[in-house]
C-alpha cells in the first residue's frame, strides 16, 4: 500500500529546452535500501528531463520537512523532491508518518513545486516494492509531480528562464539562472 506519494499513470518526459529546472532531492536514509530505490527512480526521471539536480540525505522522515524548508529558504531551486519510507507497525510509526506528510503538505500549499515520495507500508519488503523503479517507482512519480508543477508554473506565467518560486518572506531569495545572482 502506497500512501503519501503522488501516483500517476502519466510518465511524460518534460522538455525544458535550454532552461532546465534546478531541483533538490532530499531523502530519508533510515531504510537505506528503500532510500536508494526511491532516489534511483527520482534520478532516472530527472535525467530524462535534463534537470539540474542535487541529492541530500537526512536521517529519517521527521527531518524531511525541516530540510525542505531550509532548501526553500536558499532560493536556489525551482522544485523540491522529498523521499522516505515508514514501516507501519504501531501507533508510533503511524504518528511519525502522519506528522511527516502533514508538515510537507503544509509547506506545499504555499505554492512550491514539491514532489512527495514518502511511502508507508506494512512491511519493509512491501516498502521496498513500492519504492523499486521496476514495481511502484514512488521516487520517479514524486519527480514527475515536481516536474509537472514546474511546467505548469512556467506555462501559467509565460516565463522561460530563472523562475524560482518566490516565497512569502522578503528575506528568502529566488533562483536566478542567467545573471548568476540572486534577487528578492
Amino acid at each position: 500500500m502506497m500512501l503519501g506519494a503522488t501516483k500517476t499513470n502519466v510518465k511524460p518526459t518534460h522538455d525544458f529546452g535550454d532552461n532546465p529546472p534546478r531541483v533538490i532531492v532530499i531523502s530519508a536514509q533510515y531504510y537505506e535500501d528503500v532510500e536508494q530505490a526511491l532516489v534511483d527512480g527520482a534520478r532516472e526521471r530527472l535525467r530524462k528531463s535534463n534537470a539540474d539536480f542535487e541529492i541530500h540525505q537526512v536521517p529519517g522522515v521527521l527531518e524531511l520537512a525541516p530540510a525542505l524548508r531550509m532548501a526553500i529558504n536558499t532560493g536556489n531551486f525551482d522544485a523540491y523532491i522529498v523521499l522516505g519510507g515508514v514501516v507501519d507497525g504501531d501507533i508510533a510509526q503511524e504518528t511519525i508518518y502522519a506528522q511527516c506528510v502533514q508538515a510537507i503538505t503544509q509547506i506545499s500549499t504555499q505554492g512550491f513545486a514539491i514532489g512527495m515520495g514518502v511511502i508507508c507500508s506494512d512491511s519493509r519488503k512491501n516498502l521496498f516494492k513500492d519504492a523499486s523503479v521496476k514495481r511502484g517507482d514512488a521516487g520517479g512519480d514524486a519527480a514527475a509531480a515536481a516536474l509537472h508543477l514546474i511546467s505548469l508554473f512556467r506555462k501559467l506565467n509565460g516565463e522561460k528562464k530563472g523562475i524560482g518560486f518566490k516565497p512569502a518572506s522578503e528575506h528568502i531569495l529566488i533562483a536566478e539562472r542567467d545573471q548568476g545572482k540572486k534577487t528578492t
